[in-house]
This record gives structure tokens, C-alpha cells and sequence, in this order.
């Protein structure tokens, strides 16, 4: 079972919220915002035997000096996928005929399921208690703090970083298996940990084991002498792996809660952080990653993360804002404390794309199907392509290469010959996507509009359904084959199912479609590189080639 979504109903800080949750999950806010309230609140729901004690109580300004408010309790309630491969076996014996799962209700020790029971030609809605100690329905969560791997050698006793390794020894009896965990932790310190890429571990495994590190310089040091950075990295993907081992091994499902792994990692170790939590990620489809930070190269480097602005209102309450990348991510900036052009002076390669889609997505794809190193390039939203030729003007002044990319739509041609007359950028460092037709091509058409249009019911199922609005993908062709406007059928995917809902009172403006959530559910299905941008890589792959090759000089 994956969860999906939690609401939160008077638990610490939180008065009532709700946090959907993806695959991998950041959280970000001031200090005490509320962020690690809502990661407290994700583990106790998933820990049956964790008995609430006054900390778990709202303390809210109207309640103050009355201690644990009785009367506001605690309300704990999530939405699950079944999972296609983990933990729907062990739920479909706990209750015969389950088709779906609607929710899993806590109130203080009590567990109640609601599911959707088949009758013959019916279903019905149907509530179940659990044995909060003996259900096998929720999935694992393991907890990480960083500030953990602090503990270092001392009088022979095992440190926090041993343990795990010991931990994860003492589950293998044989040399051979326990040969394979060895080179597995070598595997993630080559792969990941770029500071030294030649470090390894040399682990004994005799009567009484003794754990030391080699470095590129070819010294040997006990594990806990190594910086404290290095331990904190390898802390981390010790748990992880003990984790999903241990969820593996249970037949369940897993949600890891990561407290600001930042701390005490230099800004190359973030990135690196980032890219070893994307790879487990990807390897392990039952595995949520849950990620508290303040640091905005984890934001930056964890393009496909879903990102959970966490603020307090006037009455103190935390709440989360779930579309944090509105007007070019401005809260999310000045949560931060970033100005605009902080991020403008990172990368020798400066992309200018329209929109936050392109923005947050095309590194991700640049990464993922393309060789070349794109931890050079910056990629920046001008919100808006009538904005592009300011920022290309203003980087222009900086240390910093440019290249440009428009949408091939009326607008963004119309833009883009503006800005090659002007003579700011070279010809070739301005680009567009390639149409092989006479459609309209922006960053949404990489995907097939059947996808594009189960993500938009999946965004506004709960409007649709509440309003019975008539919401189908024959409607929307209809609607598009039915307008005045000329050749309107080959306008851009975005332009008509934003005019669509407009039409069909879903949204007030058409500008207020949220392309970039559409888009997240799209790019997280793709199991290949889109075609219409697959040539575009190639020609960015090349100039990034070509202007390397400058620094390099």
C-alpha cells in the first residue's frame, strides 16, 4: 500500500491540513513552520503501537495555559494506492473481495479501514477496525536524522555508523553474502559520493569486527575518524538500505523521513545526496521518500520532487501550500530568503526557458537520457516568453554563457525572430522545438494528449465529480473541432484544455490551469525520452559541448 495523501486534524502546530504525497517529497519552511510536525505526523500514523502523549496535542494561542485540549483530538487519515507488487497480498487477506482502498482512519490507538467490498453487480463502502498490533496493512517508516552520524570511536564501543554496518552484517550467515554488502556500500561511495570516488570501506568481520576507510590518498583511518560530512553521507544510505532491506524482506511497502540532510554536507555532498536518493528511488517502487531541508540546492537537484511549502498563518496554525512554483516560486524564494538573482550565478551554461514546466522538468530529462554533464547548466524560468529577451539582456552582462529556448507556437516564433534581430545571443545559441507538422509545439507536447488528459482528471477529479460537470476527452476534441477560430485544432495542448475547463467553469481564468502538476504526474509514467525532445537534447548536448570546451581552455 503507497501512500498517497494524509490529512492532519489538530496534531501539534497543525489545525487541519492535507499533504499529497509522490515518490519523492520535499519539504521546505522557516524554522519552526511546522515541518518536522508534519513528518511526525506521517510516522505516528504509520506506527500502530505509538501511544499519543501530551507533546501530540495541539497548544494553539486560544487554548493557551489549558494544556492537552481534550476536546480537539488528534485525526489521522490516509489514502493508499494498492501497490502492484508489495503489500496488496497481505491486505487482500485481511479482507476478501477488496477491490480498492478509500482510507485508513487513526484516532488514538484505534485503526479503522474504509474499502470498496464487490457485491454481485454493486459495490459498496464498507469499515473494518485493525489490530493496531498485529496489522500488517500500513507500510513501513523509518526516521533519519543526520545529526546522528556525529558519534565517532571511543573505548572500543560501536558507533552509530558501525552499528548500522554491523546491523546489516548480522543479517547475512555466509562470507560470500556478506562480501556482496561490502561492495554494495563501495558501489554507492563510487557512485555517489563524488568529494572521493576511490574511498571504500575495509570491514573484518571476525570475532570482534573493525570498520576502516581508505581515501583517494591511499591512508586508512578508522570509520569514525573520517569527517564528519563522510559520515553523515554514509550514514544516511546505510539506513536506507537497512530500511528497504528490512521492507523487502516483510513483504511491505516503506515511507522514509529524512530531517535536513544538509547538515554537515558541503553543497557538492547536497547534490550528491540528491542523486543517490533519485537512484533508490527509482530502483525501489514501493519506497516514499518524505525530505525536510532550508537548503536550496537539495530543491534544485531533486528536479522530479514534489515541493511542500510549510508556513504558519496569523492564528499560528501550519499549512501547507501545495503549488508553491506559482508566479516563478516567490514564496518558495523568500521562504528560502533567496533574491531573484541568486540563482542566476550558478552554472557556466545559462538556459532561459518560458515557464517553470521547462524549468524544473528539462534538467530532469537532460540528466536522465543524455551524457553530457548538466550540473553546468542553469536552467531559468522568465515567466513568460515576452520576458526572455530582459533576461537574456541582463545575463548577458554576466559570467555566465546563454542559450534560449522557445516554444515553436505563434508567440514564441514571433519572439524568438525578435530576439535574433536584436543581436544579443548568436543564432545558434537560440532555439526552439522542432515541428514535424503544423502543430503548435511547447514542453506539454512531449507527452501523448491521452496522458496529458487522464493527469488533468486525475488534478481536478474532486471539482468534477462534486459538480457533476461533464468532463470527457470526446468533449474536449468536440470543443476544439467546434471553434471559430482558424486552425485552432493545431494550437498548443495547454492553450485548449486551458480554454476548455474555462469553458466548463473549472478554473476562473484560463491561466490559472496547473500545467506544471499535469506535467509532474505525466514525466513521472515516462519510461522513455520523448521524441519531440530527443533532438532538442542533442543540439543542447552539443552546444554545451562546444562551450565546455572554452572553460576548458
Amino acid at each position: 500500500m503507497i501512500l498517497k495523501k494524509l490529512d492532519i486534524r489538530n496534531y501539534r502546530s497543525v489545525s487541519n491540513t492535507s499533504v499529497e504525497l509522490g515518490k519523492v517529497n520535499v519539504f521546505v519552511g522557516a524554522n519552526d513552520s511546522g515541518k518536522s510536525n508534519i513528518l511526525r505526523a506521517i510516522e505516528v500514523f504509520l506506527s500502530p503501537t505509538y501511544e499519543f502523549s501530551d507533546a501530540d496535542f495541539p497548544k494553539f494561542a486560544q487554548y493557551s495555559g489549558r494544556g492537552k485540549v481534550k476536546d480537539l483530538s488528534v485525526g489521522l487519515t490516509g489514502n493508499f494506492d494498492l501497490s502492484k507488487d508489495i503489500g496488496s497480498d497481505a491486505l487482500r487477506k485481511h479482507l476478501t473481495g477488496l477491490t480498492k482502498v478509500n482510507t485508513i482512519v487513526r484516532n488514538g490507538m484505534t485503526y479503522k479501514i474504509n474499502y470498496v467490498q464487490n457485491y454481485i453487480g454493486s459495490q459498496t463502502n464498507e469499515n473494518s477496525s485493525i489490530d493496531p498490533k498485529t496489522n500488517a496493512l500500513l507500510p513501513d517508516v523509518v526516521r533519519i536524522d543526520i545529526s546522528e552520524a556525529y558519534s565517532s570511536l571511543s573505548d572500543n564501543k560501536w558507533s552509530d555508523l558501525e552499528h548500522e554496518i554491523h546491523n546489516m552484517l548480522a543479517r547475512y550467515e555466509s562470507p560470500e553474502d556478506k562480501r556482496k554488502i561490502k561492495s554494495t556500500l563501495d558501489s554507492i561511495l563510487n557512485n555517489f559520493w563524488t568529494s572521493d570516488t576511490s574511498s571504500n570501506l575495509i570491514i573484518s568481520t571476525h570475532d570482534v569486527a573493525e570498520i576502516e576507510c581508505s581515501d583517494r590518498h591511499r591512508v586508512n583511518t578508522l570509520l569514525g575518524q573520517r569527517g564528519t560530512g563522510f559520515q553523515a553521507f554514509i550514514f544516511v544510505a546505510l539506513r536506507m538500505l537497512n530500511a528497504i532491506y528490512n521492507a523487502g524482506d516483510n513483504s511491505r511497502d516503506l515511507v522514509i523521513l529524512i530531517e535536513e540532510p544538509e547538515r554537515m554536507l558541503h553543497p557538492q555532498g547536497q547534490s550528491d545526496f540528491s542523486r543517490m536518493v533519485s537512484t533508490f528511488s527509482n530502483d525501489n517502487k514501493n519506497v516514499v521518500f518524505c525530505i525536510s531541508t532550508h537548503s536550496p540546492i537539495l530543491v534544485r537537484s531533486l528536479p522530479a520532487a514534489i515541493i511542500h511549502l510549510i508556513s504558519k498563518n496569523a492564528k499560528g496554525h501550519s499549512y501547507i501550500d501545495s503549488k508553491p512554483h506559482l508566479s516563478n516560486w516567490k514564496k518558495l524564494r523568500d521562504s528560502l530568503g533567496m533574491r531573484p538573482a541568486d540563482s542566476l550565478l550558478i552554472g557556466d551554461i545559462t538556459i532561459i526557458v518560458e515557464g517553470v514546466c521547462e524549468q524544473v522538468f528539462l534538467p530532469e530529462l537532460f540528466s536522465k537520457y543524455s551524457d553530457f554533464d548538466c550540473s553546468a547548466f542553469n536552467f531559468i524560468s522568465a515567466d513568460g516568453v515576452t520576458n526572455i529577451e530582459y533576461f537574456a539582456r541582463i545575463l548577458k552582462n554576466m559570467n555566465t554563457h546563454i542559450i534560449a529556448l522557445f516554444d515553436n507556437d505563434d508567440q514564441g516564433i514571433r519572439k524568438m525572430r525578435e530576439l535574433r534581430g536584436a543581436g544579443i545571443l548568436n543564432k545558434d545559441e537560440i532555439f526552439t522545438y522542432q515541428s514535424t507538422d503544423d502543430m503548435e509545439v511547447a514542453f506539454e507536447e512531449c507527452f501523448s494528449e491521452d496522458e496529458l488528459y487522464k493527469a488533468t482528471e486525475q488534478i481536478y477529479g474532486e471539482m468534477i465529480s462534486s459538480q457533476s460537470i461533464d468532463f470527457s476527452h470526446a468533449g474536449f476534441k468536440k470543443y476544439c473541432e467546434d471553434s471559430i477560430i482558424p486552425n485552432y485544432q493545431n494550437k498548443c495542448w495547454a492553450t485548449r484544455m486551458s480554454d476548455y475547463l474555462s469553458f466548463l467553469k473549472i478554473i476562473e481564468r484560463k491561466k490559472d490551469m496547473d500545467k506544471f502538476s499535469i506535467c509532474l504526474i505525466c514525466i513521472e509514467a515516462l519510461e522513455a525520452c520523448p521524441q519531440i525532445i530527443s533532438g532538442l537534447l542533442s543540439e543542447l548536448t552539443a552546444v554545451g559541448c562546444r562551450i565546455k570546451s572554452v572553460f576548458a581552455v
